[in-house]
């Protein structure tokens, strides 16, 4: 899976599926399969909580779980726990390992950076990066220490300046989507509102009506 090439990222990208695993309801493989069986195809592995060797335990379940199937499966900002998952990706921000030297070291690893500003978008544009999250787009109990919110006069600057697949993220649901209406968002990267959903088949279907509409 590592060797899909950036043109066919962005397809996806339009569900990004955060994984905080404390707030899933669900058996572990009924939630994926939910997720999948609705057309979610991007998967990352976050649990800021928890410690290195808990989230390698829980990528391994994942990485079985995922097996065959025909999606990304991509770690936040640990490179080494992706490498030892044998996983597609990293997600990386900029209090991670710097993602140019990442990129250029491990270059069959697909490679996500976040992004706020200009700085930012300036920096992925030259690191060669996969794809970028931009946010956040609405205040979020998820992440505690997240940055400014952007508008979408924000949004529709940042992404006017680069030409890497691009997904808000931040306090998204199926309800706020209108904010991004019109400007070319590649996806949404999702967390709580799938993750502690009873129901994850239609939360995942809900977040992609936007891009029937």
């Amino acid at each position: 899976m590592r060797s899909k090439d950036r043109s066919k990222i962005a397809d996806y990208l339009k569900c990004y599926i955060i994984l905080e695993t404390d707030l899933i309801k669900l058996p572990l493989e009924e939630f994926f399969n939910q997720c999948i069986e609705a057309g979610a195809k991007m998967f990352q592995l976050r649990n800021k909580h928890k410690t290195a060797k808990e989230n390698f335990q829980i990528g391994e379940k994942i990485r079985t779980i995922l097996d065959g199937q025909d999606v990304l499966f991509i770690i936040n900002d640990r490179v080494d726990i992706a490498l030892c998952l044998d996983a597609d990706g990293v997600h990386l921000g900029e209090k991670d390992l710097p993602a140019d030297i990442v990129k250029r070291k491990y270059n069959n690893l697909i490679i996500g950076y976040s992004c706020n500003n200009l700085k930012d978008i300036n920096y992925a544009n030259q690191s060669n990066v996969d794809y970028i999250g931009i946010g956040p787009a609405f205040p979020t109990k998820t992440k505690e220490d997240h940055r400014t919110v952007l508008s979408k006069e924000d949004y529709i600057k940042l992404l006017n300046n680069t030409k890497l697949p691009a997904v808000a993220i931040g306090g998204i649901t199926a309800n706020n989507l209108d904010k991004f209406k019109n400007i070319p968002i590649s996806g949404f990267a999702i967390s709580s509102n799938i993750c502690s959903s009873e129901n994850p088949f239609e939360a995942v279907k809900n977040i992609l009506r936007f891009f029937n509409e």
